[in-house]
């Protein structure tokens, strides 16, 4: 009686346009249909959607990972492409720390990838700096990794610490997003031997999970496998 109660005061609406939908649902069906989750063709290392596939390779790699020497990382899977719509679904998750919208997209993540993301040993958060923490009062890519934990049985660690302020990464080219993330991360410990989920919301150039990745792979960790919920095309990759 009260659950009906307060459906009929505070109606579900669809988390991208706003709808209102059933109370057991996130999306309306028209925005659920044009939702473009990442299938194959992949690149088998980044995971982002390849634009011209090679059906005769089984491995296929994409343009940008087979000229970079300094891929840190061992694998990276994301949900859905990032576009008009999707970037919705990061504005609740990221702006709103909306636990309904993270707890369906990371559910989506493990049916998906269960086979990839089960047998890692630690779940690690990119980390926020202090101040912007402070500011905002949590850090998404940790709500992320707690929806995680909570359906893998994987331990969170946020040990991965962000050091240095950094600015914004948009509207940075590649170079410069690298320079502007370069040694700002610290991990206090040894990760000798193990198998990390290094999460994050969004993935465009990748500039910040390959610099997570990089400090990690000091500390001993021996496979890191890079999951977000959405990432960008290769085509929208700005050099």
């Amino acid at each position: 009686m009260i659950r009906r109660m307060f459906d009929w005061l505070f109606p579900r609406c669809c988390y991208i346009c706003r709808t209102e939908i059933s109370p057991d649902a996130m999306f309306c069906a028209k925005c659920f249909s044009e939702l473009v989750f990442i299938d194959s063709p992949i690149c088998s290392r980044c995971g982002k959607l390849l634009p011209t596939p090679n059906s005769l390779e089984e491995y296929q790699i994409c343009v940008d990972c087979s000229v970079n020497d300094k891929i840190h990382f061992d694998a990276g899977r994301a949900l859905l492409l990032y576009n008009d719509l999707s970037r919705r679904i990061i504005f609740q998750i990221k702006k709103r720390a909306d636990i309904g919208a993270t707890r369906t997209c990371v559910r989506m993540l493990v049916i998906r990838f269960g086979p990839i993301v089960g047998n890692a040993d630690l779940i690690i958060p990119v980390p926020s700096h202090w101040t912007q923490n402070l500011i905002r009062g949590y850090n998404p890519p940790s709500i992320i990794a707690n929806e995680l934990s909570k359906l893998l049985g994987i331990q969170v660690d946020n040990s991965l610490k962000r050091i240095r302020k950094t600015e914004s990464q948009s509207n940075k080219t590649i170079a410069e997003r690298i320079e502007n993330v370069n040694s700002a991360f610290s991990y206090q410990g040894r990760l000798t031997g193990q198998r990390i989920l290094l999460v994050d919301d969004v993935r465009t150039t990748g500039a910040t999970l390959n610099e997570c990745a990089r400090i990690l792979k000091l500390t001993g960790a021996s496979f890191i496998t890079c999951i977000t919920i959405a990432t960008t095309s290769i085509k929208d990759t700005k050099i």
